[in-house]
């Protein structure tokens, strides 16, 4: 068999070593891929896990923020409930002392009791005053409340006396008469005793008599105006403490059914 020549030798021997080069070079190319590839899908892996935990955070977190703007909400509601509760306290306790205090400094001369009140008569119009039989010397001139045709028994009354310059309180402890003329009686005190008093009510006229530490004072009014005289002054001849002396009442209700003598 003959020999191969030494440089067909080292032809074929340069060739293998060549393709265990490139193989190597292959094999290496591969690798580096794999490496990169592995690597990329760890950083995938890892950007998943990572998203899902943020995901997951964020529902932590968003159920934390309802419940804390419900606790914060009911919070509110029950702090706004109390406020209210205590505001509402305070109106009833403020309204109750000013209430006390407007009770306290009412004057006797602002109460709706007060039957009438004194005024000159020449501001009012001559045929709107109460058409008396006779001009009775020191006469008074007064206005009359509408809260006249009103009273009722347990009602406390306030008489002013012109003549006197005084204002007599009391308080009607009877209701008599009939319904369209009512009479009302009760007591006033004067210089610290109690003097009696009749109001008779009409449906236009009103009458009264009240007694006081100086004598008997007579109304006859109408519905807008009346007049106050003192007893003694209406006819001295006269004596107003005996029963039926009292002057005709042209309403024939009211009770008063004899002229004087």
């Amino acid at each position: 068999m003959p020999e191969k020549p030494i440089e067909t030798l080292e032809t074929e021997g340069s060739s293998v070593s060549r393709w265990i080069l490139f193989g190597g070079v292959i094999i290496l190319v591969v690798s580096v891929c794999l490496l990169f590839a592995g690597v990329f899908v760890a950083q995938k892996d890892r950007r998943y896990q990572s998203a899902n935990e943020k995901t997951s955070d964020d529902q932590i977190s968003e159920t934390t923020f309802a419940q804390g703007a419900q606790e914060n909400t009911t919070n509110s509601s029950s702090a706004t409930s109390t406020d209210a509760q205590n505001s509402s306290v305070f109106s009833t306790s403020t309204n109750e002392q000013a209430k006390g205090v407007a009770e306290t400094e009412k004057s006797p001369l602002s109460d709706p009791s007060i039957m009438w009140q004194h005024i000159d008569e020449e501001e009012v119009e001559e045929s709107k005053l109460p058409n008396f039989p006779r001009v009775v010397s020191n006469r008074a001139l007064v206005r009359m409340n509408s809260s006249v045709w009103t009273t009722t028994e347990g009602h406390r009354v306030q008489f002013p006396i012109p003549q006197r310059d005084i204002v007599l309180v009391g308080e009607v402890t009877s209701v008599g008469g009939t319904p369209l003329a009512p009479t009302l009686k009760g007591e006033v005190t004067d210089l610290g005793e109690n003097y009696p008093f009749t109001l008779t009510l009409s449906k236009a006229q009103a009458f009264a008599t009240v007694t006081s530490s100086t004598g008997n004072y007579e109304l006859f009014a109408n519905r807008d105006y009346g007049w106050v005289m003192a007893a003694a002054d209406m006819d001295d001849h006269v004596d107003y403490s005996v029963p039926h002396t009292f002057f005709e009442n042209p309403d024939p209700h009211s009770g008063h059914e004899h002229l004087p003598h």
